[in-house]
Order: structure tokens, then C-alpha cells, then sequence
């Protein structure tokens, strides 16, 4: 192996110095670690095992960085072939890795949120029979400047008189401030505990997404230069074959699913709207870049460029992270699918004298042979008659058809909206998703 010179020189500092920072992160994530287990000591309704779990997680990812960040700076400093390709296959795995990480933990929020406001309703009951509940209330209503669970009402059985709550929920706290207070928000904090907590998540959540996303470029980055740095120390290597059709077609695939479904989807706005999704719009961009990768790849095939195939079997390994993310989330998010639908439809009902709403239910109901939400009865406050649909929730549509339409089903659609747009988003975004699979293998 020749030593690089050059260009490759900045490479292979940059790759030493991004490591290097990767180093200083994996510091902080042992420190994290130890850090977690301490807080979650004084924690109920959290097993010893899971505190363990938790700062134990933070240890390993912290160890894993240092033996990554090894490989990367040791083998970009010592120009190491063998340890610069280590270095590139176990960045890729983690990133690999976030993804999965990123989207179980999102779906995994709302869960834990739950069992949060669960842990609350357990401290407040059992306030006065436990000394460390109470002592961990009192903390907790103190840090974060709440009173309760959801509202400070939680504690309406504190005391008989059913207005008091303890000393801790005060803005000032002193002896017996809480008695009869429940109602004085100049006294007391009146917004509840888990309504705090949740709170901050969803605030913390884009920051942390954006953080995630930021540590993924910069690992990508990480990767390019690597394989940059493998070009430069392999010189005269010989490029055989040059069959990337079967990459290209899959990228052209793509973009015409992504557009079938686009089209399909833009037939109903409503759905757009009810389902709030731009799936297939990702799709397409998707087949987009797969596409020009594959002609990236095609002309380093053709001119026998190492360093140009290299750089193209790197960025489509990313893309097929990519792809499997998709398939996997709207796999993981169809059964989400009819909460979302049947909120969307209740609330245009609700809001059906608005001009725009009216010609999109009307055009939804009369395209998918449907009315309602989950069935004609709620169309039932519609008219001051109580028995009234749509003309749009007629089988035959003519004017004033739907006047007393409740009495004979027979003459409308019994069908709710939310049950069909439902089946045809789930079949949508399933098919979508396989077919992101299908693709993800063959490339």
C-alpha cells in the first residue's frame, strides 16, 4: 500500500478528528449511564432490572463508540487498509442500528408516558401510607412546579375537606400552606405533574430528532471519507464487471410506485388530509436517488473507477437503510390508521357547513359509497329532525334525498367513511412497504 498524499491527507485528518469527537461522546455516555442508574434508584414502579438495564444500555453504547472511534482513528492514522474497512462496515451497522432505535422509541413513548401518569395516580394514593412515595412526590411537585397527576384536583381525597393538598404543591412552601388551597392558584401550582412531563418530552422530541439526524450525517460522512481514504491507499485496483442495470430498473420502480400511489391518493384530498401522510411523495424521491446512484455506479463501472463503485455501493447501502426504515414504520403505524381516520371525519362532520369541508365529505362519500364516520347514525344532529343525512350519503343522489334518510337505510350507504378510507390507506401504505422490501433485497 502506497501512502496517501494529497487531498487524501485532509481525509484521512478529518476521519482522525471526527473520531476523535466521537471519543468525547462515548465519555458522556458513560457518564449518562452512571448517571441514570442513580435517578431511577428513588424511582417507583421501575424494577431493579430496568435500572440496571437503562444505565447499563448508556455503558455499552459508550464502550461500542470507543471501539468504532478506535478502528476509524488508529486506521486513518496509520493508513491501515484493514482497519479503515473494520472501521466503515461498524459505523454503517450503527447507523443501521439508530434507525431501528429511532423509530421503536418513538413508538415506544406513548407507552412509557402512560405508565408515568400510572406511577403519578400510584404516589398520590398511596401518599400517606408509603414515606417514600410522599417523598418523592413532594420532589417531584417541587422540581417541576405542578401540583397532582393531571390537575391539581388528583388530590381532592388528601384531607376531609376535600380542598387541601400537601405543603409541596406551594409556590412558597411552608407549614400547612396546602391546607385548603386547592383552589388558590396564588398559592399553588395548579397545572398537573404528568401534563409537565409530557410536555417536555414533546418539546424535547424535535430537538432530539434533529440531533439523531445531524449524528447520522455526520456518521455518513464519516463513512464517504472512509471509503475516500480506502481509494487513496489502494491504488491500480481493477474494477470487474459492470451489470448495475438491475439498480437502475429498481430505482425506476420505485418512482412509479411512488406515483401510482401518489395519484391514488391525490383522487381524495380528504384522505390527504384525514391521514396527513407523504408516503408516497418519499417514495418517489427515493427512486429518484436510487436512480441517479445507479448511473453514479454505471460510469465507475464502466471506466473502471474503484473509488467511484466504492462511493456508489456505500450511498446504495444507505438507501436501503432507508428503504427498510419506510417499510418497517408504516408497518409498525397502520394500526394507528383508524383512530387517525375516524378523528379526521368526526371532526369534518362537525364542521360540515364550512363550504370546502362540505364538497370534500360529499365528494368522499359519494366516490367510496359511504356515510358517516363509522355509520350513517352520525348524521344524526345534522338536521333539527334527527333523521336527516347528506344527499351525498345516497345511493341514488338526487335533491333532499337524504331528508329523513334515517328511518329506511336502505336508501343510503350504511357503510362509515373511516372503515373504507381506512382499508385503503392500510392496503396503500402495506403494499408500499412490501414492495420497498422486495426492492431493498434485490438491491
Amino acid at each position: 500500500m502506497a501512502p496517501v498524499t494529497g487531498g487524501m491527507k485532509c481525509v484521512k485528518f478529518l476521519i482522525f478528528s471526527i473520531n476523535f469527537v466521537f471519543l468525547l461522546c462515548s465519555l458522556a455516555f458513560f457518564m449518562l449511564g452512571f448517571l441514570v442508574k442513580n435517578d431511577l434508584i428513588s424511582v417507583p414502579n421501575v424494577s431493579q432490572q430496568s435500572k440496571d438495564t437503562s444505565s447499563i444500555f448508556f455503558m455499552v453504547v459508550g464502550g461500542v463508540v470507543i471501539f468504532v472511534t478506535f478502528f476509524g482513528s488508529c486506521g486513518a492514522w496509520k493508513e491501515n487498509h484493514c482497519m479503515v474497512i473494520t472501521f466503515v462496515i461498524l459505523l454503517s451497522f450503527i447507523l443501521i442500528a439508530e434507525i431501528f432505535l429511532t423509530v421503536g422509541g418513538y413508538v415506544l413513548l406513548n407507552k412509557m408516558l402512560a405508565n408515568s401518569s400510572k406511577t403519578l395516580q400510584t404516589m398520590i394514593k398511596e401518599y400517606k401510607t408509603k414515606d417514600k412515595y410522599k417523598k418523592i412526590m413532594d420532589n417531584i411537585q417541587q422540581q417541576l412546579e405542578c401540583c397532582g397527576s393531571v390537575a391539581v384536583s388528583d388530590w381532592v381525597g388528601f384531607q376531609p375537606d376535600g380542598i387541601s393538598v400537601p405543603d409541596s404543591c406551594c409556590r412558597n412552601v411552608t407549614l400547612n400552606c396546602g391546607a385548603k388551597a386547592m383552589n388558590n392558584s396564588k398559592v399553588i401550582y395548579t397545572e398537573g405533574c404528568w401534563i409537565v412531563h409530557t410536555s417536555f418530552y414533546y418539546k424535547i422530541v424535535p430537538g432530539l430528532g434533529v440531533t439523531i439526524l445531524v449524528i447520522a450525517l455526520i456518521e455518513i460522512f464519516s463513512v464517504v471519507l472512509g471509503c475516500m481514504l480506502i481509494c487513496g491507499m489502494r491504488k491500480g485496483y481493477k474494477v470487474i464487471g459492470n451489470d448495475y442495470k438491475n439498480v437502475t430498473v429498481c430505482g425506476l420502480a420505485l418512482i412509479i410506485v411512488g406515483v401510482l400511489a401518489k395519484v391514488a391518493v391525490n383522487d381524495f384530498p380528504e384522505v390527504q388530509q384525514l391521514a396527513n401522510t407523504s408516503f408516497p411523495i418519499v417514495i418517489i424521491v427515493v427512486g429518484v436517488v436510487i436512480f441517479f446512484i445507479a448511473f453514479f455506479g454505471c460510469c465507475g463501472a464502466w471506466k473502471d473507477n474503484y473509488c467511484m463503485v466504492t462511493t456508489f455501493a456505500v450511498l446504495l447501502s444507505f438507501i436501503i437503510i432507508i428503504e427498510i426504515g419506510i417499510a418497517i414504520t408504516a408497518y409498525v403505524f397502520r394500526g394507528q390508521l383508524k383512530t387517525i381516520v375516524e378523528g379526521g371525519m368526526n371532526k369534518m362532520i362537525k364542521n360540515y357547513t364550512n363550504p370546502d369541508i362540505q364538497k370534500n365529505v360529499d365528494k368522499l362519500q359519494h366516490k367510496l359509497k359511504c356515510c358517516g364516520s363509522v355509520n350513517a347514525s352520525d348524521w344524526i344532529n345534522y338536521k333539527p329532525d334527527k333523521n336527516s343525512v347528506p344527499d351525498s350519503c345516497c345511493k341514488n343522489q338526487t335533491q333532499s334525498c337524504g331528508a329523513g334518510a334515517l328511518k329506511d337505510s336502505s336508501k343510503i350507504f350504511n357503510q362509515g367513511c373511516a372503515t373504507v378510507v381506512e382499508d385503503f390507506l392500510k392496503k396503500n401504505i402495506l403494499w408500499v412497504g412490501v414492495a420497498a422490501l422486495v426492492i431493498a433485497f434485490i438491491e
